[in-house]
């Protein structure tokens, strides 16, 4: 196996180059802004077929620009986080509103820090992508994006301290309370961008850990979280779940399901009047 260093001293570091590759390439993807577009975004291109590179079920580019705006390079950082800044702009003349673009903030944040990569930004990494978006934004205090744009770029840099902070939560059972104390706070942020197959998952990995250590209490808190995401609608149907095993059923046959098993997972971990609350 050829050493890193060896290999950087033959390729130099390739992530400048793919970084201005990116950048050169998404500005031509757009189209000229306006001279008053650019004056309120500070953009040479905005817009244009930008759109269908973040906002597709299927394909999405989203993940790609932000792992390159974390990445530990001056010019992954400048170039990934102007790429960011204009999707941002782009999506308020396109919508007016950031709702849908926090969504999928937030889904693509979740694939990089909580999947099993090489590479996990660190807080110095976030801080200086947060400064950096920040630099960018020439709007006018008074511009009715003004508070959207930073109330945004507040919820995704409370994001990613939150799973950076459950990152470096080092192993073993005496950090459990810490763990679990991130991972709920990173469920809420799942549940507010109604992202409900990432809070399917996310929580069923803590359910099942829990299980694994016998941690009962913990493991039907975890479900509870799942439960508070569904109403007692007799008429909608939800698909099957294999992980706690569910069949096809009604929200209200799901959530009454998941409070039983709240309630065994309660008496098992010897808290009967936290189980008789179930019923």
């Amino acid at each position: 196996m050829i050493p890193t260093k060896a290999c950087l001293a033959i390729a130099n570091d390739t992530r400048d180059r793919a970084a201005f590759a990116m950048l050169y390439g998404w500005t031509k993807l757009g189209r000229h802004v306006t001279e008053e577009e650019k004056q309120r975004f500070g953009l040479e291109s905005v817009a244009g077929h930008h759109r269908r590179f973040y906002n597709d079920d299927e394909f999405s580019f989203m993940s790609g620009v932000l792992y390159l705006a974390l990445q530990r390079n001056d010019l992954c950082l400048t170039n990934g986080t102007k790429m960011f800044w204009s999707i941002i702009a782009n999506e308020w003349i396109h919508s007016q509103d950031l709702y849908e673009l926090e969504r999928e903030t937030i889904s693509a944040l979740y694939d990089i820090f909580l999947s099993d990569t090489n590479y996990s930004p660190e807080l110095r990494e976030v801080k200086n992508f947060i400064s950096t978006l920040k630099s960018l934004i020439v709007l006018d205090v008074e511009d009715e994006a003004y508070q959207p744009v930073m109330k945004l770029i507040n919820v995704v840099f409370e994001f990613l301290r939150t799973a950076n902070e459950l990152k470096s939560i080092p192993a073993g059972e005496e950090f459990d309370d810490s763990r679990t104390f991130y991972k709920i706070n990173i469920a809420g942020y799942l549940m507010n961008v109604d992202k409900p197959e990432l809070l399917q998952s996310f929580i069923n990995s803590m359910y099942d850990a829990n299980l694994k250590k016998k941690n009962f209490i913990q493991a039907a808190l975890s479900l509870e979280l799942l439960a508070n995401t569904y109403t007692w609608d007799t008429t909608s149907y939800l698909p099957p779940c294999s992980a706690p095993f569910f069949p096809s059923q009604s929200e209200f046959k799901r959530k009454e399901a998941l409070f039983k098993l709240m309630a065994t997972n309660f008496i098992k971990g010897g808290k009967v009047e936290q189980a008789l609350s179930m019923h």
